[in-house]
């Protein structure tokens, strides 16, 4: 049987079941992976008038203006007036997401 040049590397017991960790043809799943994923905060898609796109992972009406924090840290607020409404609700449909135009949830009070 010829294995081939990753054989080299994988040992000349490939395909035996005691060959290591990994049975023939599987191979190793990383964890990390599934971890990173959950923990990744869910991004809202934004474009204004001009073409411009962001992504946005917390964003709130407040006082006329949309304020908003993007995907990649940077805050930033701009009058309603400049939103592609059409567009950026288009954009988060086809993703199955919903643009809601909201205020800022109010800070929770804790009574001792």
């Amino acid at each position: 049987m010829m294995l081939g040049p990753a054989a080299d590397w994988l040992g000349s017991d490939v395909g035996d079941a005691d060959a290591g960790p990994y049975a023939a043809g599987d191979e190793p799943v990383d964890a990390s992976a599934d971890a990173t994923t959950a923990a990744a905060p869910q991004v809202t898609m934004l474009q204004l008038k001009d073409g411009s796109v962001y992504g946005l992972t917390a964003y709130w009406v407040e006082g006329g203006e949309l304020h908003y924090v993007t995907n990649y840290g940077g805050a930033n607020v701009i009058p309603l007036d400049r939103i592609d409404l059409a567009k950026t609700v288009q954009l988060n449909a086809a993703h199955g997401q919903a643009f809601v135009l909201a205020a800022k949830p109010a800070a929770s009070k804790s009574t001792h």
